[in-house]
């Protein structure tokens, strides 16, 4: 009998596992659901498959064929076991969208298949008055850096309660820490020029965007993003991008000069952290910056291979990301984020500009130890101009900085590419783009002091060390801080 039954039960164990289904990979269909350009998709392998390694062939074999007149064909390998796939027609509807990831990911190698989201370029939120050259006269005050526009630098002042030359006074300038800044790549402006490592790494491979033919290459200068209505096509709608005629913002440069400008050369601003070295690494052109791009950004400036690029000689201590749009954060844009804390990075992220929840837009959203900024005005309140433009707020917000009106380094030109020195100035924007990389700044100033804090522990001592806004306030709602722990605090935190 023992026997019996257990020859009879074979045959049942057997064609359980005849018919078990086969391994499906994920669709993340959240992505679907912004009102963000769809650019191809990015598909994840499994650990293991030839397509994981960056094997084009392999990953090409496996795509299946959608019918419809749909075709699909691999663009590029992606770091972290992803690869770039191309959809032809570009313009599909979200249910025929869906219909192809899932046909992908139905592959047995396949372990996510998600659209490749493309952020708007950032613009000019609130700019105000004319570009002024670099240099200008002015009369030195005791103890203060001899650059020219210092005084109009609110947020470093010591009446803006950030506490930046207290810093200073305890020895740190950022000496020996790197800022990578992923953002539109840089200008030759004199404040910067010498902070630069070195040209950095252009990753954007939409040559219309980046206006370099040849698509990425090791040089991440800024050839411009301003663009006549259309130039970009159209969105998923049928509506012209960008809907009116824009200029160049030179938007990396005023970040970077925020964060880094050379101090007391008689040029200019004064950087917060302004013996820190520039890494620009270009992810936003003209037509913005989509998700397989940033990922690239990311991955290099933290020092990880990229296929096709070369090896970055200068990984980061310290990674601003003053981009995004309303989207759930990606699974591509996490793994990257968690690459980059991976291997020891701070990543600060501005909030958005949209007066909004940051709950709602990536990459604030993403998990980790990142600090995400608001933007503050100069009387000290959340930054809002408007119902719908302002600093975004939130749980998601870990501080806020000093973001409106910011005087910065640009290009006095609408166009470029830039050459002549006299192209190049001081101009004020406005934005939680020019907060963040206040926070940046700060975070390399801890990490001179404490070099071996890992990226909880910096994001830690600048929470701790934030000033709490004042109630009642644009930053409280039913009694909860919507800005964080508040004003970031320079000198607070980087004291024992």
């Amino acid at each position: 009998m023992i026997v019996l039954i257990f020859c009879a039960m074979v045959p049942a164990v057997t064609s359980a596992a005849d018919t078990a289904e086969p391994v499906r990979g994920e669709v993340w269909r959240e992505g679907l659901e912004s009102d963000l350009r769809v650019e191809g998709l990015i598909v994840a392998y499994r650990p293991g498959t030839a397509m994981a390694t960056g094997d084009v062939s392999a990953a090409s074999a496996a795509l299946p064929s959608p019918g419809g007149g749909v075709r699909l064909s691999v663009v590029e390998p992606l770091p972290l076991e992803r690869m770039l796939v191309g959809v032809s027609p570009a313009r599909l509807s979200k249910a025929e969208l869906v219909r192809v990831m899932e046909l992908i990911a139905a592959d047995e190698g396949v372990r996510l298949v998600e659209p490749n989201l493309v952020f708007p370029p950032p613009g000019e939120l609130g700019s105000t008055g004319t570009a002024r050259p670099a240099a200008g006269a002015r009369a030195p005050q005791l103890d203060d850096p001899n650059d020219p526009y210092y005084r109009d630098q609110w947020g470093i002042q010591r009446v803006a309660h950030t506490y930046v030359p207290q810093a200073w006074d305890l020895g740190v300038s950022g000496l020996n820490q790197t800022i990578a800044v992923v953002d539109t790549g840089y200008i030759r402006h004199p404040d910067i020029a010498n902070q630069l490592w070195d040209r950095g790494r252009n990753f954007i491979r939409d040559a219309r965007s980046s206006r370099v033919p040849a698509g990425p290459s090791d040089d991440a200068e800024d050839l411009g993003t301003w663009a006549d209505r259309g130039y970009c096509g159209v969105d998923q709608y049928g509506d012209p991008v960008p809907s009116q005629k824009v200029p160049s913002s030179w938007h990396g440069s005023h970040v970077a000069g925020i964060a880094a400008a050379q101090a007391n050369n008689a040029l200019g601003i004064a950087g917060i952290a302004y013996r820190a070295r520039i890494l620009p690494v270009r992810v936003i052109g003209a037509c913005g910056a989509d998700g397989a791009d940033i990922e690239n950004g990311i991955v290099w400036a933290a020092g990880g291979p990229v296929p096709g690029g070369r090896v970055n000689a200068h990984p980061a201590d310290v990674i601003n990301l003053s981009l995004g749009g309303e989207s759930a954060c990606s699974p591509t844009m996490q793994a990257a984020l968690d690459y980059a804390a991976g291997q020891g990075i701070t990543v600060v992220i501005a909030a958005g500009n949209d007066n909004a929840d940051s709950v709602d837009y990536s990459p604030a959203n993403c998990a980790g130890p990142k600090i995400v900024v608001g933007a503050l005005r100069a009387d000290g309140t959340r930054w809002v101009d408007g119902l719908h433009q302002g600093s975004n707020w939130g749980a998601q917000v870990d501080v806020v900085a000093p973001g409106a009106d910011i005087p910065s380094t640009v290009g006095l030109s609408d166009v470029g590419p830039l050459r002549d020195p006299w192209n190049f100035g001081v101009r004020n924007q406005t934005g939680t783009s020019m907060a963040a990389p206040h926070v940046a700044a700060v975070a390399a100033l801890v990490r001179e002091r404490y070099p071996q804090s890992t990226p909880l522990q910096v994001k830690e001592r600048i929470t701790v060390g934030a000033e709490a806004m004042q109630q009642p306030g644009n930053c409280w709602d039913m009694g909860v801080s919507i800005c964080g722990s508040g004003l970031v605090r320079a000198w607070n935190s980087v004291q024992p």
